[in-house]
């Protein structure tokens, strides 16, 4: 969250550096959860979160470089032994595979191997949009791309050339979701509202919008009437979704509501167990945002923000006189982790959503260091990509890049989901939200999306 600057200066230097020293320990957790973890020789496994409310170590597949770790796998129950055997996973949710993948747990077995991907000639893309105040530039830029993409889904002509270069999608859904999920129960709480705010409901209007949509599901079909710049342009002003809201924003937790439905459906996992939300609540895909996702579609997720995700389960982090968080309100979000959901869920929620992980395709354009992607553990070893407090000023987050609109700030969470759910076979990319333009960042997903649909 970024405080006004008069508000950012009253906050004490003391309680900053208290928050530091109190945030060591361990990583209290919810029994029976689950999240990956890296292993001694750089392969990803899974730590199981047991009664005492703590992670327990990394258990990895294959032969181990670590005693400790090799005594923990029973070949009998590892999730990896074999593609279809029984395991100690955990229905719906990810499991680890042989050489570093990501399988989905189905029943009681880890399916490692899903199988080819069908062709999808759908495609149904969700942007979530972040509303800090930051952001004007950010929203016209991305803004600006949206006639590109859909000429380009539209007739499968990648380099302009006039030849189709993939088959194009048969029709497009697009949809706007912004970060803002509210305060819960807290009132004054600056910048954020009582309630779910804007709940991870699609969006039918927005601030440059002469009058609201009919729906708040855009649709395009090839062939159709309406021409790919026209339906650009009227998504475009839902696209620039405005300012002014939560500034305690959380990314990963908007989308997941926004697309997760209330039981399993055609279009969901085997297994697929539906997540709960604030107040034992459920996503929206069966009601208010019914008719988005499709069976049979390439499900796109697209995130766009200049912070880092803040996805709580108790918004009291936000309270500025709650005494288990003595930081300022600028610093919640990085100084108490243990305070967040564990990333795990989102790559759990939005595996969830399509019977297979190749038929997802997740990207990220947020604070990141610029220039072309070295990998994911080359990304999130930089030390631009670690949040800490900026020696000069303890109530602000050293920026992982800068650029003429303004500062970002890194953007862990959000790219730490990419890089599991690229081990799972989702087709992902992350850029840099500092770039002077986002064609190159467009051009990625486009690859992405045209790799999900390979088989066509």
């Amino acid at each position: 969250m970024r405080m006004p600057r008069t508000r950012a200066r009253a906050l004490t230097l003391t309680a900053a550096l208290l928050a530091l020293g109190a945030c060591g320990g361990g990583s209290h957790c919810i029994e029976g959860s689950s999240q990956s973890c890296a292993c001694t020789d750089g392969r990803m496994g899974a730590q199981l979160c047991g009664a005492g409310g703590t992670y327990g170590a990394c258990v990895c597949d294959g032969p181990a470089t670590d005693a400790s770790v090799d005594a923990l796998v029973d070949p009998a129950t590892d999730a990896s032994a074999s593609d279809t055997g029984p395991s100690a996973c955990t229905t719906g949710q990810s499991c680890a595979c042989e050489g570093g993948a990501i399988g989905y747990c189905e029943g009681t077995s880890c399916v490692c191997d899903p199988g080819p991907v069908p062709c999808a000639e759908d495609v149904d893309w969700l942007f979530l949009v972040d509303t800090s105040n930051s952001m004007v530039e950010e929203q016209v830029a991305l803004a600006s791309e949206l006639p590109r993409l859909v000429q380009v889904l539209a007739s499968g002509d990648a380099d302009g050339d006039g030849t189709p270069d993939f088959a194009p999608v048969r029709s497009l859904h697009l949809g706007v979701v912004t970060p803002d999920l509210g305060a819960g129960d807290l009132s004054g709480i600056p910048t954020c509202a009582m309630g779910f705010g804007d709940d991870g409901i699609l969006r039918s209007t927005g601030p440059s919008c002469a009058s609201p949509h009919g729906s708040n599901v855009f649709e395009f079909m090839s062939g159709g009437a309406t021409t790919p710049d026209a339906f650009a342009d009227e998504f475009a002003c839902v696209a620039q979704a405005g300012t002014g809201g939560c500034g305690f924003e959380q990314q990963l937790e908007a989308p997941l509501r926004a697309l997760s439905p209330s039981s399993p459906t055609a279009w969901t996992r085997d297994g697929f167990v539906p997540p709960t939300f604030r107040d034992g609540s459920f996503g929206h895909a069966l009601d208010a945002n019914a008719g988005f996702v499709r069976e049979g579609s390439v499900l796109a997720i697209t995130l766009v923000s200049d912070e880092d995700d803040c996805s709580v389960p108790d918004t009291h982090l936000f309270d500025f006189a709650d005494p288990r968080y003595p930081a300022g309100l600028n610093m919640r979000c990085i100084l108490y982790p243990d305070a967040l959901y564990p990333t795990q869920r989102y790559v759990d929620g939005l595996l969830g959503l399509r019977p297979h992980p190749g038929l997802l395709v997740y990207s990220v354009i947020a604070g990141m260091p610029t220039g072309a992607f070295p990998g994911y553990d080359a990304l999130l070893a930089d030390p631009a990509m670690t949040p800490r407090p900026d020696p000069m000023d303890m109530n602000r987050i050293v920026p992982a890049c800068e650029s003429a609109g303004g500062s970002a700030f890194p953007a862990r969470r959000m790219v730490e989901v990419a890089r599991d759910l690229d081990h799972a076979g989702v087709q992902t990319s992350v850029s840099s939200i500092c770039e002077s333009s986002y064609e190159t960042a467009v051009s990625d997903i486009v690859r992405a999306l045209v790799r999900a649909r390979s088989s066509c």
